[in-house]
């Protein structure tokens, strides 16, 4: 059995990592195959050009099995795996084709998106909410939805599990003890249309620890497409743009991070907790990972996030209409979650000046997530679908 896997497996994306599991997730469940892949972009975002930002020592067998791009059209695959977005996904002939997707943030997506789900002999998301999506969709287009779509979450970085005595001192330069952590990619420039709603969670941390006069920081950790200049100056802006007037110390991170790095910011003692003011989630991996690291989440209560992370400090929301200007994904219908501030400062509050944070509940969360979105364990109980 010949089977490709098409999809931005070096670059360092959401999409990136997705594929390198889909990888993992294919040469376990078929070990007798012989697995080739199709290395495509994705975006402007970078590349992946060394095995230390790679999980799992997948580096270099991903570059061994890469395809020169003339020899997909000349050979015959049984199955092809195409990871992205629907309507990136290019069907072959007289093979079983198989979309891979996350999905989008809102509650409906783009209609023209059943025809390309349609086009595949079976559809896997990483959640629920993602799947509902499509089924939404199905339904409000009146558009019949015959592909099945079969949830298969994603999984952590194996690399959490292991032991090390590596200090990195990522915050040595942070001063303030107690420290929100915010960390995403900024999707767009305008915050409006921004689906992590970085500058808005930003701007009004800010604002309630300036009103309560206790000396907490904010550390921001941006991803951004280009290079890290770019992304220096994109982060700098935004801190000069939302928190000029205000008294409270950001903490600028940039560059890549290796599992092991991301572990020990999440680990730090000077993080008390990861704050999300996200629009919408299609899995939600950074909150997996810092409930696996036993750091609580602040985030909004809606979305994919919260079919794993059940122990966190949700922040009340209205669905509101995505902007018209968003992007080409999203249907004109389409909603997605605005957090109230009211809530936000509730539940900072609850963090830092009442401390009502349940370590045992933390404990035993991070202990369910290890046992059930460990790489182990979601290539033990979903194998079956990618042979059945």
């Amino acid at each position: 059995m010949k089977i490709l896997i098409r999809g931005p497996l070096l670059s360092m994306s959401g999409y990136g990592n997705h594929a390198r599991q889909i990888f993992e997730l294919v040469k376990a469940a078929k070990p007798d195959a012989e697995l080739y892949c199709d290395v495509l972009a994705w975006g402007n975002t970078s590349w992946i050009l060394s095995q230390d930002y790679c999980s799992d020592n997948n580096f270099d067998q991903i570059i061994q099995k890469t395809i020169l791009s003339y020899k997909v059209n000349e050979t015959q695959f049984d199955e092809v795996y195409h990871v992205g977005l629907p309507n990136e996904w290019q069907t072959f002939e007289n093979t079983k084709n198989i979309g891979i997707t996350a999905g989008i943030e809102s509650d409906i997506c783009k209609e023209e998106w059943i025809d390309d789900l349609n086009k595949m002999d079976l559809v896997i998301v990483p959640s629920s909410f993602a799947k509902e999506t499509f089924i939404k969709t199905s339904s409000f287009s009146k558009n019949n939805l015959k592909t099945d779509i079969c949830v298969i979450p994603e999984w952590f970085y194996v690399e959490f599990k292991e032991k090390h005595d590596k200090k990195y001192n990522l915050l040595k330069n942070v001063k303030t003890d107690k420290n929100v952590l915010i960390i995403g990619q900024i999707t767009s420039t305008s915050p409006e249309n921004d689906r992590k709603n970085i500058s808005r969670s930003l701007r009004e941390t800010a604002q309630y620890f300036e009103s309560i006069d206790e000396n907490i920081g904010i550390v921001l950790k941006l991803l951004t497409a280009g290079s890290n200049k770019k992304a220096n100056k994109i982060a700098r802006d935004l801190v000069r743009k939302e928190v000029k007037d205000l008294n409270v110390p950001v903490y600028l991170l940039f560059g890549n991070m290796t599992p092991h790095e991301l572990q020990s910011l999440y680990t730090d003692p000077k993080i008390t907790c990861l704050l999300s003011g996200t629009r919408g989630e299609c899995f939600g991996l950074t909150m997996l990972e810092a409930a696996v690291n036993k750091l609580l989440t602040v985030s909004t209560g809606w979305s994919a996030h919260t079919e794993h992370v059940s122990y966190y400090f949700p922040l009340l929301y209205d669905l509101k209409q995505v902007p018209p200007n968003s992007n080409g994904f999203f249907n004109i219908n389409s909603r997605w979650a605005e957090y109230k501030n009211s809530s936000l400062e509730e539940q900072l509050y609850n963090v830092f000046v009442k401390k009502d944070v349940d370590c045992d509940a933390l404990k035993k969360q991070a202990e369910f997530l290890i046992n059930n979105y460990s790489k182990n364990a979601i290539i033990s109980k979903y194998s079956s679908i990618l042979n059945g």
